[in-house]
């Protein structure tokens, strides 16, 4: 078995998780490091040889921001580690605005968030995922051609846009 670390999980272990929020099961391959938070994800020095980490949450443990991100040196949006090594979201369908940092708690400003996941679903004519939250900020939508934007329904994810300097909730749903 491989090294032990902090969470009790071996590295080196080949690892098929269930997403409870998307009602997939994904292959996230081998991981060799778990964080608790993308902020111990960027302030580590992670050995070359380790190709895939997760994390437990984005800002907090089970914030549903957590994820698995792959080794990527060409990737346009990642996070950095110490190392500068730069680390992508591996899942490459459904983009989980919260795995970018959105908070979605109705007074965070998530444009940056929202509009990191969305960049990445454009190219890869994907899968846009904002999970039940209110978010607030502007999208930019330059090539909507195969895009899919997914909420969890009406009055469950809700999206704040800027009408005449006010912010008015509006329901989010499957849109095909």
């Amino acid at each position: 078995a491989g090294a032990r670390i902090a969470l009790g999980l071996e590295i080196g272990v080949d690892v098929q998780a269930y997403d409870a929020d998307l009602d997939i099961v994904s292959d996230f391959g081998t991981y060799g490091i778990v964080f608790d938070t993308v902020a111990a994800l960027t302030a580590a020095t992670i050995p070359a040889a380790v190709d895939v980490v997760r994390t437990l949450g984005y800002y907090v443990v089970n914030d549903k921001g957590g994820t698995v991100y792959v080794r990527n040196s060409s990737a346009t949006v990642y996070q950095t580690s110490a190392d500068g090594a730069k680390w992508q979201v591996q899942d490459r369908e459904v983009f989980n605005v919260r795995h970018y940092g959105a908070k979605g708690d109705g007074t965070t400003n998530d444009q940056t968030a929202i509009n990191s996941a969305l960049s990445e679903a454009q190219v890869t004519k994907s899968t846009l995922y904002l999970p039940a939250g209110a978010y607030r900020g502007s999208i930019i939508m330059n090539d909507q051609v195969g895009l899919r934007i997914k909420g969890d329904g009406p009055g469950a994810t809700n999206l704040a846009t800027a009408i005449a300097a006010s912010y008015q909730h509006i329901p989010l749903f499957h849109l095909l």
